[in-house]
């Protein structure tokens, strides 16, 4: 559970950092997880995120680049669904 929060956080503090890069840093990241994410997010392109392999990071994915907190409510772990609705 730990390694899965700080992977969340991870995608979250690195996010806007990447995003400036349109996607070019993105392709550095080795979990394809935190990839897709990147991707997503910097290109600003939902697509991404329907390849995130955790239900939980995709739902995040989801809410973010589609701009609708209704999938942090499908998000299982309370502090998850927590992190993503604090987005809104």
């Amino acid at each position: 559970m730990l390694i899965k929060a700080f992977t969340i956080g991870t995608i979250s503090l690195s996010l806007a950092s990447l995003a400036h890069a349109a996607g070019d840093n993105c392709y550095q990241i080795q979990n394809q997880d935190a990839k897709y994410f990147c991707l997503a997010t910097a290109k600003n392109d939902n697509s991404y995120c329907y390849q995130i392999s955790k239900q939980d990071e995709k739902y995040m994915c989801l809410a973010v680049t589609k701009r609708d907190k209704s999938y942090c409510y499908q998000i299982s772990k309370q502090d998850e669904k927590n992190l993503c609705l604090a987005k809104f």
